[in-house]
């Protein structure tokens, strides 16, 4: 959906265009609309962690200049509560602090349409908890959130729409308060399994 990796069945539509047959330029500006946050964090190992953050906005803004990038980039820092210096590599965190310099990236160029590739796993108590409030704050902001998610709270928080998978079959899609409502044993499953997660 995030033109990641090119599509080869049906059609993913930005604004009502298929994304498959834009324009570089086109595609470009739906990049800088989107942010993406990687399971496995995605850092630039080679770089430090400024310039991580600083990496799409001197992307998708190339028009910004080097102290509104450090504004910004202190910005979402202190959002987020991050205290590390951002002068080292990502291996000196730990894969936790990893995750959160993800999430900052992807809101660098404070984007409309969020992809959430489990966002709160593998994280401490602490870090799950911060980056699920932000989502939520985004969600109250009208943000348009796509997220994969094993996390029924998470899910049962923010979602007005899901769609549920099993084995790359498609059970399900609607509203997911309807779907909760619905008894089908395949989904009672998946969802009683999920909330045994949590």
């Amino acid at each position: 959906m995030a033109g990641l990796i090119r599509i080869d069945d049906g059609e993913v539509l930005f604004n009502g265009e298929n994304i498959a047959g834009m324009s570089e330029e086109e595609f470009f500006l739906m990049q800088a609309q989107s942010g993406f946050v990687f399971q496995d964090a995605a850092l630039w190992a080679n770089k430090t962690l400024y310039d991580n953050l600083a990496i799409p906005l001197r992307i998708l803004r190339p028009g910004m200049s080097a102290e509104d990038i450090d504004r910004r980039i202190g910005n979402a820092v202190e959002m987020l509560g991050v205290h590390k210096s951002l002068l080292i590599r990502p291996s000196a965190i730990s894969s936790g602090e990893r995750k959160l310099f993800s999430f900052l990236r992807a809101l660098m160029t404070d984007p409309d349409i969020l992809f959430l590739d489990e966002p709160a796993s593998s994280l401490d108590r602490k870090s799950s908890d911060r980056i699920k409030n932000l989502i939520i704050e985004l969600n109250n902001q009208k943000k348009t959130i796509i997220t994969v998610t094993n996390d029924f709270t998470l899910a049962r928080t923010i979602a007005d729409k899901a769609i549920i998978l099993d084995r790359g079959r498609l059970l399900r899609q609607g509203l997911f308060r309807d779907i909760l409502k619905e008894h089908n044993e395949d989904i009672d499953d998946i969802i009683d399994e999920l909330k045994g997660a949590d």
